[in-house]
């Protein structure tokens, strides 16, 4: 399934939404205080527009008329997606006001008739007038503004400009907007009088994991019990990942339902887990979306926070250089910022990618006599700890007698490993054959142990030109050396080789 297929902004339905009661209060409070301006932020695909519906819900229970503004209505995707930020487009506007007048007319017969030579600013201005003085006089009137933080800087200014200004001007009128962190409202009627409300992640409990983000789940899975079933089995192997994401909890429910096989032999990988996850909280703009998905899995293992300066020096090149790397993340709103100069991945997300990299090693285990595979993982999750459904079997690429290769946590696969050598009494009847590391574990390896030069000399000795490997920084250059390997089936020779060259350094786990 192509990354970019995916979806995660479904439509909102009162049944599967997970109730946020604190933010919700505090909207109720604004509601009942006399700021006019009720900003909502929070990461991309953390529940902004979904929150906004269920507020716009209960106001309109209490007898309050909400008005819809949709900022994707009125714009256009950025081309070339640079940043992934919209831009406002003249004949959108247009269509979206003519449709905005003729849905306000069907409840209220003293709005204008659209007219297409008119300022959109004096159309809005006489719009509120009428909304009111005649269509809803005494009535608590709310404009809601979803996906404010989809536009450009320059573009939601012409937007405040153009429309929100031009209702700001009936002073009886409210606001509820969603924002991206650091923007701001410089409507001039509305200054001072904004109240903000900041959407955090899921908060977790006393076990380490989000009870909402286990409703939401539950709530997405409820009509599909094979579905839940599935999800769950991933869950288990996301190990670490704590389903405090909105976003990623429903990336997750709907790739299972758009890809039933995956409970089969080709169940997904960290690597497929990460870029479709990625993708679907906010279309990567970069042309080598892999590089900044490589930077960002490089990042997680690399610390909690940083400052550019010291993953400048991590990546072996200039600040400036790191800046570049670094800005489509942040630009993605896949890192923020922390304070002046130091910066994190997004909460969340940062438990993903780890959890992500956690699922990647396999062990390839050759009996001393056929052993049925249901037995085989019973054994051996009983010996090291761990649910058999945290073991998975893995397809040969060339099939040999009573060899098995298996996916299971580094921790789990340490272990094994461990109690193999030791010949602890429980494994008595296997014999590993070896121990493989998939490409997230190699390339940190590979990164700390070979500098440069050493890394040409070791390209050269396997008969590839290093000039050929894509990438500017060593790191790229090692991803994609792993990758050319793991396209030609010579990741073994890449282990022997890493093993000649640095006989000191553990190439198994």
């Amino acid at each position: 399934m192509d990354p970019e297929e995916l979806d995660i902004r479904i439509p909102y339905e009162h049944a599967l939404y997970v109730e946020r009661e604190t933010e919700l209060q505090a909207a109720r409070e604004w509601l009942a205080g006399s700021k006019r301006v009720l900003t909502v932020t929070a990461l991309p695909a953390t529940g902004k527009t979904w929150f906004l519906n269920r507020v716009r819900e209960e106001f309109n229970e209490n007898g309050v008329v909400c008005l819809w503004i949709d900022i994707r209505d009125l714009s256009l995707p950025p081309n070339p997606p640079m940043t992934g930020l919209r831009r406002l487009n003249p004949e959108r506007v247009n269509e979206w006001l003519r449709s905005f007048i003729a849905e306000l007319q069907q409840t209220c017969g003293n709005i204008p008739t659209f007219d297409p030579a008119a300022e959109t600013s004096v159309l809005i201005e006489t719009i509120g007038n009428e909304i009111v003085y005649n269509c809803w006089p005494g009535k608590t009137i709310c404009v809601f503004v979803d996906e404010g933080d989809l536009l450009l800087e320059a573009d939601w200014r012409k937007f405040e400009l153009a429309i929100l200004d031009s209702f700001a001007r009936q002073e009886s009128l409210r606001f509820v907007i969603a924002l991206r962190d650091k923007q701001l409202v410089r409507s001039i009627p509305l200054l001072f009088s904004e109240t903000p409300l900041r959407l955090e992640i899921l908060a977790k409990d006393i076990h380490g994991e989000a009870p909402q983000g286990r409703q939401q789940i539950e709530a997405l899975t409820k009509a599909s019990p094979g579905v839940a079933e599935k999800v769950e089995r991933i869950l288990a192997r996301l190990t670490g990942y704590d389903l405090t994401h909105p976003g990623l909890n429903t990336f997750l429910c709907l790739l299972v339902e758009a890809n039933p096989e995956l409970d089969g032999p080709d169940v997904l990988r960290g690597s497929d887990y990460l870029e479709m996850a990625l993708y679907s909280l906010n279309p990567l703009a970069p042309d080598s979306p892999q590089e900044m998905i490589a930077l960002l899995v490089g990042i997680a293992d690399f610390a909690d926070e940083w400052v550019i300066e010291e993953v400048a020096d991590w990546l072996g090149v200039s600040s400036t250089k790191a800046w570049q790397r670094a800005q489509p993340l942040i630009d993605n709103w896949l890192v923020v910022n922390i304070t002046k100069n130091r910066y994190k991945i997004a909460d969340g997300v940062r438990e993903f990618v780890r959890a992500a990299l956690d699922i990647r090693t396999r062990v390839a285990l050759k009996t001393t006599e056929p052993i049925p595979e249901e037995h085989l993982i019973f054994t051996l999750s009983s010996a090291i700890g761990v649910e058999p459904g945290d073991i998975r079997r893995v397809p040969e690429v060339k099939p040999e007698r009573w060899l098995v290769t298996l996916e299971m946590g580094a921790e789990a696969a340490n272990l094994l490993m461990k109690m193999y050598r030791e010949k602890d009494w429980q494994l008595s009847q296997l014999e590993i054959a070896v121990i493989t590391l998939q490409p997230s574990e190699l390339h940190y390896l590979m990164d700390r142990h070979f500098d440069r030069n050493e890394l040409r000399v070791l390209v050269h000795s396997l008969r590839i030109d290093y000039d050929n490997l894509s990438g500017d920084t060593k790191l790229l250059k090692i991803i994609e050396l792993i990758k050319y390997c793991e396209r030609h089936g010579r990741v073994d020779d890449l282990l022997r080789v890493c093993q000649q060259h640095k006989p000191s350094v553990s190439w198994e786990i």
